[in-house]
Order: C-alpha cells, then sequence, then structure tokens
C-alpha cells in the first residue's frame, strides 16, 4: 500500500477519517506500507493492513489470514485492546460465497480466464480504450481487480490507482503482478463494492471490469460509485447481456467449459434495466454490445487474429437493425452529471 492513498480512506462503522500506524515497511521503498493497521479514533475500529493489504472487511472474509496472530505479532506497536474490528456478526451470505470461490480459484484464474485468447483479444478492444480516454493525473479505482487485470494497465499510464476485491487470494497474486511489473502507484484493498471505505467525490473515473454480476445487489454499487466519483467523473464497465442468444452461449459452456463462473444473483443484465440503475444514480450512460460470436471461436486463433476478428465483428454488428444488442456482453460508458 502506497502511503499517499490514505487520504482516500474512510471508517466503515462510522464514516469518519481514519488514522494510519505504520509497522514496516517495504525494504526498498519506504512509502510503501507492508504492515500496519488503520484505525479510527472517533468509534474505535481498526483496519490491519498486511503483505501490503488493507483489510477494510470483517474477518469473516480474511481467508487464510490470522487476525489473532497477526495482534501478537504487532502488540507493542498498537494497542488492539482499545480497538475493535469492524462489526460482522451476520456478513452477507453471497458476497462471502463469491470471496470463498475466488480465494480457492486464485492460483489458476490467469491461466483458464485473462491469458485465454478471447479475454486477451477483449482486454485489448476494451481496456486499452478506457486507459487511452483518462488522463494522465486521474485517480482511478478498480472495482473487482482481481489479479490486477485492469489495474496494472492504468498504472502504468495513470498517477494513482486503487483496486479492491473481495478475495485475499486474487489480491495477493495482484500485488506480485504489479511488483513483478514495476508499476509502484496501486494500492490493493481488501473490501465490498457494496459497502466502499472511499470517501465522497475522491475518483476522476472508476472501472469495473465483470464486477457487477458478481455483487448480490448492483444496484447499490452503482449508487457507491456515483458517491466516490467527481462531477463528470467516468465510470466504465463491461457486463453481461441478456442477449437473445445467450441462451446459446450457456449450452455452449456446458457442452465445452471454458472457465469456472460463479456469478451472483444477477449473472447477466438487460441493457434497458442497466440503463436505468446508472441514470438513477446521476449519471448518463452509453451502453453498446460486444462480441458476437463465441469466445470457443477466438480460443481457436492466434492473438492478433481475434482481435481484429473481435474488433471487426463488433464494428459490423453493432449497426445491424435487430442484431445490435446480441453481443454477449454490455460495455457501458457513464458519466456523473
Amino acid at each position: 500500500m502506497n502511503i499517499a492513498d490514505k487520504s482516500f480512506f474512510c471508517c466503515l462503522s462510522c464514516r469518519r477519517d481514519v488514522e494510519l500506524k505504520v509497522f514496516e515497511t517495504e525494504r526498498n521503498n519506504a512509502d510503501n506500507i507492508k504492515e500496519g493497521v488503520f484505525f479510527c479514533p472517533a468509534c474505535g475500529t481498526f483496519y490491519p493492513i498486511s503483505r501490503g493489504i488493507p483489510f477494510f472487511l470483517d474477518k469473516s472474509y480474511y481467508g487464510e489470514f490470522k487476525i489473532e496472530g497477526f495482534a501478537k505479532k504487532w502488540l507493542e506497536e498498537f494497542d488492539f485492546a482499545g480497538y475493535k474490528l469492524p462489526a460482522g456478526d451476520d456478513p452477507n451470505r453471497e458476497n462471502l460465497k463469491q470471496a470463498s470461490f475466488f480465494n480457492d480459484e486464485s492460483h489458476s484464474y490467469d491461466d483458464s480466464v485473462c491469458n485465454s485468447v478471447f479475454w486477451k483479444a477483449n482486454d485489448w478492444n476494451t481496456i486499452r480504450k478506457w486507459v487511452d480516454e483518462l488522463p494522465d493525473d486521474s485517480v482511478v479505482l478498480d472495482l473487482g481487480c482481481g489479479s490486477g487485470r485492469c489495474t496494472i494497465p492504468l498504472a502504468q499510464k495513470i498517477k494513482r490507482v486503487i483496486g479492491i476485491d473481495i478475495s485475499f487470494g486474487l489480491l495477493q497474486d495482484a500485488v506480485l503482478k504489479s511488483n513483478a511489473s514495476g508499476v509502484g502507484n496501486i494500492t490493493y484493498i481488501l473490501a465490498d463494492a457494496e459497502n466502499l471505505p472511499l470517501k465522497k467525490e475522491t475518483f476522476s473515473a472508476v472501472i469495473s471490469f465483470g464486477c457487477l454480476h458478481h455483487v448480490d445487489d448492483p444496484e447499490r454499487v452503482i449508487l457507491n460509485v456515483a458517491k466516490i466519483l467527481k462531477a463528470k467523473g467516468l465510470f466504465c464497465a463491461l457486463e453481461n447481456n441478456a442477449s437473445p442468444l445467450r441462451p446459446a452461449f450457456d449450452l455452449l459452456m456446458k457442452l465445452y467449459k471454458l472457465w469456472d463462473e460463479e456469478a451472483g444473483r444477477n449473472p447477466v443484465f438487460k441493457r434497458r434495466l442497466l440503463e436505468d440503475m446508472l441514470k438513477n444514480s446521476g449519471m448518463r450512460p452509453e451502453i453498446c454490445t460486444s462480441a458476437f460470436l463465441p469466445p470457443h471461436l477466438f480460443n481457436m486463433m492466434g492473438f492478433e487474429t481475434a482481435k481484429e476478428a473481435l474488433r471487426i465483428t463488433d464494428e459490423i454488428f453493432r449497426h445491424v437493425p435487430g442484431i445490435g444488442d446480441f453481443g454477449g456482453q454490455l460495455v457501458v460508458r457513464a458519466t456523473k452529471d
């Protein structure tokens, strides 16, 4: 975690400012915190920072991380007895299921998804455009950042990037990949998109690459996005489309599965419904569809061929009456009023 990002965070319990206590910094960079705590003097809540990742969730989501051992190790540095973890007696079961799934899948997620030809071509056609559009001095949130798929390309151009995810396993992978890429302007946090520990009107842009279909309450997440965006801030998202061809895709995936999926209550979105949610949050949406051919077909191509095939078919079919809504994905660009 970069110490400069302290000013973005607030307490989950009372929404007031949090203080920072640093236990240990990175050996080669004193500005990057390796171990420490955020704490709220107003309500007596604390949030551990371990392996460079702040934990802005209750311990139900910590996975294999043991808070008792953390507190014992740093007992002389912080008054743990005088503070408490955020309340979490009844964690959201759906979100906890997502966290557990991605913790278990973190070892294979990149190989089965991110590194497949289809998704690499898809990333080139979406993430690249988002990155190119944002000014270099932007402060960007990557919502549901996973193992850094969007976060790292963003950080290679953008001034400050924060990535949040509900899976500690994926976040650990993201930290390792970011360090290997040489980008030092990212802070990854363990947090829930439905309860962001972030101050209002702080971010120039929010990126959500396939996050909304994993959350329990996507409308609440969109409202949270609108709150933390600055005026004229940009929200870019990619989501599964409730296309008339979706049943054919689902059947094809049953016959030949390309990846494991653990979607939430809303595995796909109707274009009009997503537009309405964005408008109700105070954003002006522009939505088009993408991926008119099955991913299995793209995976049979080389990367260069696949990305051109995806680009060309998108440009053609988006403008064909009666077919333009058939793409398997919704590509969202929304601006806060």
